[in-house]
């Protein structure tokens, strides 16, 4: 539970509508908490505000997120530095260091731009903006721009905005499975539905709308890479390029593979681990009282929640199962909380 500080809000509005143009990023690879978070206060701001506003994002959309109406206007890559350093007002949308932005944060750390946080990481880079609305025991950053704008003007929000956000909270909470789905999560989704929106066409688009070759990806992964450890309840899978090649694989196919072990009895860990140009990307996820954000900065150089977290490794699929079973597995226990 968290209570959105709304004097903050308060002394922040003048700034808002002062402003000339009005930057707002997501991560890079942004999912769906990120894309719905930008776009619903891209369109919010639109209302209240004569500036500009530029919703912006380091790189392209996953494909589940490609039916939003305004998924167009979005300013993805290289043209959003310019948009950075020149605008007044930037808003970081569902990330807490200047680092998740990519090629983007040595734009974001010169620009003068009055900056403000809405996320719900732990331990976020304070000295980066001048407004901090971080809540680590929000749902997602979908929920905390809910509260956020109800606090600003409920008025501007409507059914597309409502759509938006319900389908941000839904993917980072899996669909109110993640334990950070609490009263109050379940509290605002019901108040998203009474903005009239079709809560059934939004479970579909977002998890009933991937190719066949996605669903044979699973299904191969399942069978031929998925290795459980029972004596330490982990789950992991792995993912080739030469795999995604053979797949036709496209951005957004991997999202809730990371999730496929974690169906089966006592295993409270999945790790999911994808092979890039130059790294591994590792997304772990768990159940229980096991706690994947620490895991994931103590081995991963990542980050992220008690049960949903990522980070990166740099070596080869073989070396990082190695790096698995001989370093984190038997040190699992410590991360029980």
């Amino acid at each position: 539970m968290y209570e959105i500080d709304t004097e903050k809000i308060h002394k922040l509005k003048p700034s808002i509508l002062q402003a000339d143009k009005i930057v707002l990023i997501g991560h890079t690879s942004p999912d769906g908490d990120a894309v719905s978070s930008v776009l619903a206060l891209y369109l919010a701001l639109k209302k209240i505000t004569q500036a500009e506003v530029f919703p912006v994002l380091p790189d392209r959309v996953p494909n589940y997120v490609n039916w939003f109406d305004h998924v167009q206007d979005l300013i993805i890559g290289e043209q959003a530095g310019k948009l950075l350093l020149s605008c007044d007002m930037i808003f970081c949308c569902d990330f807490n260091e200047a680092k998740r932005v990519s090629h983007l944060s040595e734009y974001l750390l010169k620009s003068k731009a009055i900056k403000v946080m809405i996320d719900h990481h732990p331990q976020p880079e304070e000295n980066l903006v001048d407004y901090l609305f971080s809540y680590p025991s929000a749902s997602s950053a979908a929920e905390i721009v809910y509260s956020f704008l109800k606090a600003l003007d409920q008025s501007v929000i409507d059914k597309t905005i409502a759509t938006y956000l319900f389908s941000g909270i839904l993917t980072d909470t899996g669909v109110f499975v993640h334990d950070s789905a609490d009263s109050q999560t379940l509290a605002i989704a019901s108040e998203l539905l009474s903005y009239g929106i079709d809560k059934g066409k939004i479970i579909r688009n977002l998890f009933n709308n991937y190719s066949e070759n996605r669903m044979r990806l699973m299904g191969y992964l399942l069978y031929k890479n998925m290795k459980i450890f029972y004596d330490y309840h982990v789950g992991i899978i792995t993912l080739s390029r030469r795999e995604m090649k053979r797949f036709d694989f496209t951005l957004g196919d991997h999202e809730s593979l990371a999730n496929l072990p974690l169906s089966i009895k006592d295993v409270e860990i999945s790790i999911f681990i994808m092979e890039r140009s130059d790294e591994l990307k590792v997304s772990l996820r768990s159940k229980g009282h096991y706690d994947v954000n620490l895991i994931a900065r103590d081995y991963f150089h990542g980050g992220g929640h008690k049960n949903a977290a990522g980070g990166s490794f740099t070596g080869s699929l073989h070396q990082i199962r190695r790096y698995i079973k001989k370093n984190l597995l038997p040190n699992l226990k410590k991360y029980l909380v």
